[in-house]
């Protein structure tokens, strides 16, 4: 979570109008500053409403077939179902008890990965009570962007959602619906002026 510059900034469209306005991270980060009701606004950039269990499978779901033609063929040689990969992945880390291991020769880390699957961030949007913008990119694969309507119903102050079409987790145009495999490239080009203009979708509001 960071404070703007100066108070009366706005970080993203200026949905509703007061003194100051402050910016926080996806509640479905674990090991960062509680989310707290505290903050005058709340302005939340590719948030989840759900476990972070939840999101992996929605992930696996939907990046599995997103996959390399040549991922795929090993896959298939292999007999290796993505799902049960995942799940047993997850078994493992979580009887390590390590803070980092290797799986299918890369480094995770584990501890992260436990916080991550295990936090919730629903209780947390259930006690904000101020002003809550939501935006999501409508091609984002990290994160669900249906889950700015449940924001939506779970936050108990006026509430104003957007769910950018085209856009990814980084809110940068993805026309191949690549996903992380593209951040690289993606992020090497320059931004993406896409907040300023926001959705061509009606806006979520409550």
């Amino acid at each position: 979570m960071r404070r703007p510059p100066s108070p009366g900034s706005q970080t993203g469209p200026p949905a509703f109008p007061s003194r100051s306005s402050d910016t926080a991270r996806a509640p479905g980060t674990p090991r960062s500053s509680p989310l707290t009701p505290k903050w005058p606004e709340w302005v939340l950039l590719s948030a989840a409403a759900r476990p972070g269990g939840d999101i992996l499978v929605w992930q696996a779901e939907h990046l599995a077939t997103r996959l390399p033609l040549p991922v795929k063929l090993v896959l298939r040689v292999l007999r290796t179902n993505v799902h049960r990969l995942q799940r047993s992945n997850l078994e493992r880390i979580a009887a390590s008890g390590d803070a980092e291991m290797r799986l299918q020769g890369q480094r995770v880390n584990a501890r992260w990965t436990c916080d991550f699957v295990a936090h919730d961030p629903a209780p947390a949007l259930a006690r904000i009570a101020a002003p809550v913008l939501s935006i999501t990119g409508g091609g984002d694969l990290q994160v669900p962007p249906e889950d700015v309507d449940a924001i939506g119903r779970l936050v108990r102050g006026p509430f104003q959602g957007h769910v950018v079409a085209d856009l990814n987790h980084l809110f940068r145009p993805d026309p191949r619906s690549l996903g992380p495999t593209g951040y690289r490239g993606i992020t090497a080009r320059r931004g993406s002026e896409v907040l300023p203009r926001r959705s061509t979708e009606p806006p979520r509001t409550r």
